[in-house]
């Protein structure tokens, strides 16, 4: 599921700058989901063009935050350093304090693209933990920061 192109292509769509969401009421199961729907749509019109924009905003704006699509949702943005990646990440991760090292290490790694030399290093060579995953990513940052 996360390798179609559908889903890289979410992925890789970042907002406007001045890009600010509306408040949206998250989807809990009980009332319409057409009139929810609708009223996602009627918010968002003015960025109705934008298809991915539409669709990740819908996504992460239907779910509860605090589940773990939020760190599967987390990306290197274009133009983004890993450094700034990583910050963005451990940010979220408090959120989950019981997450499982694995998927700490494995949503990381997933964020990156896949020509990305830090995603091989991961594969490789896996971090047990969000200690672990820190510390190679300092190493990472500093030997590119070191070219």
């Amino acid at each position: 599921m996360t390798s179609t192109p559908f889903v890289w292509a979410l992925r890789l769509e970042d907002p406007p700058s001045k890009f600010s969401p509306p408040t949206f009421i998250i989807y809990d199961g009980k009332t319409n989901p057409i009139a929810h729907v609708l009223a996602y749509s009627h918010k968002m019109a003015l960025w109705a063009g934008r298809d991915g924009l539409m669709c990740k905003t819908f996504i992460t704006n239907s779910r509860d935050s605090t589940t773990l699509d939020t760190l599967f949702a987390l990306h290197l943005r274009k133009r983004e350093s890993l450094k700034a990646y990583a910050s963005r990440y451990s940010g979220t991760y408090p959120n989950f304090k019981d997450c499982d090292g694995k998927i700490v290490v494995t949503t990381f790694r997933l964020g990156l693209p896949r020509d990305h030399k830090f995603r091989e290093t991961l594969t490789m060579a896996p971090p047990r933990n969000m200690t672990a995953l820190q510390d190679s990513i300092k190493l990472y940052v500093k030997l590119e920061e070191d070219k």
